[in-house]
């Protein structure tokens, strides 16, 4: 049997992206890019993509999806607006160092999923 058979399937759930992670890794991947600059994401398409797979494998209600990437001063780029105006998605910024570094998004991330744990 299944371990899934022995575990209760959550009402709701969530997903967590870490877009810098998932940029990086699929741009190498895929693309062989080592940069986020060399190509454009149609994040749109991706979180309904992550979503359907997520719909697919669990039994209940997506509560949302948080999205966590990284901006200059926590300001949001053009793409990450029009990700933050999605329906059930939750935009988390961290700070973008000059060094092209993500900071802080971890932090993020495990608050979320520790305020969600304890809910």
């Amino acid at each position: 049997m299944a371990t899934s058979e022995f575990v209760p399937q959550p009402a709701r759930y969530a997903v967590f992206v870490d877009a810098g992670y998932l940029y990086a890794a699929s741009g190498a991947l895929l693309l062989s890019c080592s940069s986020r600059r060399e190509y454009r994401v149609a994040a749109e398409k991706l979180i309904k993509a992550l979503t359907s797979h997520a719909d697919a494998m669990l039994v209940g209600e997506l509560l949302r999806v948080y999205w966590f990437d990284a901006a200059p001063k926590k300001q949001p780029t053009v793409d990450q607006r029009v990700i933050a105006n999605l329906p059930l998605v939750k935009l988390r910024l961290g700070n973008l160092n000059a060094q092209g570094q993500q900071k802080g998004v971890d932090a993020q991330l495990r608050a979320d999923l520790e305020a969600l744990a304890l809910a």
